[in-house]
């Protein structure tokens, strides 16, 4: 799954990292075999003119009349976003980092501080922008936003994204965990029916 192995053979004593690597790698394997089901990376979800990356690295100093900017802070819990009180930066910071311009249904991530905090662009934030903090998933089919949202709250995608943090403190989700993240290949109905389970419970 992954071409980043931590498995250290030069070392003199068991390495604690190592052994969490394989554990934790172990246990993924064996989640996605009992899963009956064929996988997708996150990245090959995406439009084809887009990329997963994060946002404005420094934003400046504050624009009253700026553009607004979504911070991990602003992302609440249920998936929605706090669109009051949103800093704002210069237009000509916002167009340096034009591929994380916002469109309505965008997925933003968490990906540092609050780690794995997920939430869909409302219409109102339409060309607005993100901080480095976070990361943009724009999905080609939107319809499934529901069900990718669901699944990269899970365990299963949480591990992934976090896998060669494994055995430190996690301090963030690297990109390129996040944009191999395998994604479960089942039929949209499929989907629904998780989707409409999973609110039950």
């Amino acid at each position: 799954l992954f071409n980043r192995p931590l498995i250290f053979i030069d070392t003199p004593e068991v390495d604690e990292v190592s052994v969490e690597f394989r554990r934790v790698h172990k246990m993924l394997q064996d989640t996605m075999e009992v899963t009956h089901s064929e996988f997708s990376s996150l990245q090959d979800l995406i439009e084809d003119d887009s990329s997963i990356t994060y946002g404005i690295v420094k934003a400046g100093e504050t624009d009253p009349d700026g553009v607004p900017i979504v911070k991990v802070e602003n992302i609440r819990k249920d998936r929605t976003i706090d669109v009051e009180g949103l800093s704002r930066v210069s237009p000509s910071i916002s167009n340096a980092y034009s591929r994380t311009i916002l469109q309505p249904r965008d997925i933003l991530i968490s990906i540092k501080g609050t780690i794995g905090r997920i939430a869909e662009v409302p219409d109102e934030l339409d060309s607005s922008n993100i901080t480095r903090d976070s990361a943009l998933i724009r999905l080609k089919d939107k319809n499934t936003n529901d069900f990718i949202m669901l699944y990269l709250e899970s365990e299963l995608a949480q591990l992934q994204m976090t896998l060669h943090s494994r055995g430190a403190a996690v301090k963030g989700i690297n990109l390129s965990d996040l944009r191999e993240v395998k994604v479960p290949v089942i039929e949209r109905i499929d989907q629904k029916q998780i989707i409409e389970r999973y609110n039950e419970l």
